[in-house]
């Protein structure tokens, strides 16, 4: 056989080869589709932040494996690849420092997704902002206030200190100090009966006696609610609190200053 008739050969295999490794690339690919299809439907009720993890879990083996079938390719039609990768390794440097911030976004973007810090639907307080994550990404995050809707992007590089809003809710209310401590407390299990009605409210008990200010006597009513409502449920339940005192005939107290006059 001669040179020429080898050349082609291997050159065919080469391209045979190649084929190959691209048919199995998207082989694999429809299956972990598939695979992410079916694990969405066999878990209705998985929890959001479980599925984006999984999403991006199954996006980065896809990448991977086509990261893996072209060096398979390039070495087939005889690139090297030690060079290249060397190649890439420089270019990258220099693309890394001009681009720090896209890379921290798409970082810690990853880090929030794969720790469960929080997902779309989930109530967070960001600084003084408190509301409920609309849009979540490996760059940004879309965060809606429960007071007023409007909404605030921010880049996830600066999302190292987020807090997810617990759904216990406390009100404090404030009885006078000359009032009889049963009479207080039935009036505060009063309104805690009349809470659970309200939407979005699972759950009202009085917790205690809280604190004992200068004017006030303070009991404690604990709510288990919906974070995106507490704007809501607090207007409704303070309304209910009104209503309670008044019908108990327990005046709402307030600092007063005493005078005298010589």
């Amino acid at each position: 056989m001669q040179t020429t008739d080898l050349t082609q050969y291997f050159r065919a295999a080469g391209i045979a080869a190649s084929l190959g490794g691209v048919a199995i690339y998207f082989a694999i690919r429809y299956m972990l589709n598939k695979a992410f299809t079916t694990i969405l439907k066999n878990n209705p009720d998985m929890e959001q932040r479980r599925k984006s993890s999984l999403k991006l879990q199954f996006g980065f083996i896809r990448f991977l494996l086509g990261f893996i079938i072209i060096l398979v390719i390039l070495q087939n039609f005889g690139i090297q690849i030690t060079s290249l990768l060397a190649s890439l390794g420089i270019t990258g440097a220099v693309a890394g420092l001009a681009m720090q911030d896209y890379l921290k976004d798409i970082v810690m973007g990853y880090n929030i997704i794969a720790s469960h810090y929080f997902a779309a639907g989930e109530v967070v307080r960001y600084g003084d902002f408190e509301g409920e994550v609309v849009y979540s990404d490996l760059k940004m995050t879309k965060i809606r206030s429960i007071d007023d809707d409007s909404i605030l992007s921010v880049s996830n590089r600066n999302l190292d200190k987020v807090i997810r809003v617990s759904d216990m809710f406390d009100i404090d209310i404030p009885m006078p100090y000359d009032e009889p401590y049963e009479h207080c407390r039935d009036t505060v299990r009063k309104i805690a009966f009349r809470a659970k009605d309200v939407k979005g409210v699972n759950s009202a008990v009085l917790a205690g006696t809280q604190a004992f200010l200068d004017s006030a006597i303070t009991y404690r009513l604990r709510m288990f609610i919906d974070p995106k409502d507490k704007g809501r449920i607090r207007r409704e339940v303070n309304y209910i609190i009104q209503q309670e005192l008044e019908e108990a005939n327990i005046a709402i107290p307030f600092t007063q200053i005493d005078v005298h006059q010589k």
